[in-house]
């Protein structure tokens, strides 16, 4: 059994479309802060108290879960290396355009 080499290209947009989908996370945090504050309430008999903490607690917490998902899938894209052919300081067409009409 061979191993296929997956071309890093396809590795790199793979880890930007997880790392787009990391706003799932914080639905999901908070839907369940939503549910686990209306179960304290009706436990305790704290109406709209224990939800409303719990819900603002919850903000917090779901940006950094977040933000620890988007750097941790980011950091691992490795760019493209850099060829001799590739000149980044040639002007573009629209700076000739412009340098024309001058």
């Amino acid at each position: 059994m061979t191993k296929r080499k997956i071309p890093r290209r396809v590795i790199n947009l793979a880890l930007a479309g997880t790392s787009a989908l990391a706003g799932f996370v914080s639905l999901v945090i908070t839907i369940g802060s939503l549910f686990v504050g209306l179960w304290a309430d009706s436990l305790f008999e704290t109406r709209p108290l224990l939800t409303i903490i719990v819900m603002v607690l919850s903000v917090p917490i779901s940006l950094l879960v977040m933000l620890k998902i988007v750097l941790g899938l980011v950091g691992k894209i490795v760019p493209a290396p850099v060829t001799n052919n590739q000149n980044f300081n040639a002007p573009t067409v629209e700076e000739d355009r412009f340098e024309d009409q001058s």
